[in-house]
């Protein structure tokens, strides 16, 4: 399915954005589990990430997070919550790692899962 046939069945693609670095990390399906275990759709390898940290899923028209039990929490605007819808702009933390939330208004195909692992340094400076 392209670009083209995505976006006309309705899927708004999200970027979170890391704050202390600047990457980006496109979320590209309706439904994708973010944590540390190598199953995760998107592999945060940090040790106050759990293993399947959250769930974030498109629901027609907006994106939601679901805290899958996590022990470090997930955060929107600095409150935590079990569920939450986002909006483009929100700060969404997990464990440690600040996002900033951004719908997009195209879709792009990633070539592989993110995988984030930070160097010590930039651990420490958070």
């Amino acid at each position: 399915m392209d670009s083209t046939q995505k976006r006309s069945a309705g899927l708004l693609p999200l970027h979170l954005v890391l704050e202390s670095v600047g990457l980006r990390i496109e979320i590209y399906r309706s439904d994708m589990v973010l944590g540390r275990h190598s199953q995760a759709d998107v592999r945060l390898v940090l040790p106050d990430v759990s293993r399947r940290h959250c769930r974030l899923i498109f629901d027609g028209d907006r994106w939601r997070v679901i805290d899958l039990g996590s022990t470090n929490g997930v955060f929107v605007n600095g409150v935590r919550v079990t569920e939450a819808v986002l909006q483009d702009g929100d700060r969404l933390q997990l464990g440690s790692l600040p996002f900033r939330v951004e719908y997009m208004d195209h879709f792009v195909l990633p070539g592989t899962r993110p995988i984030i692992s930070l160097p010590q340094e930039k651990r420490l400076a958070s």
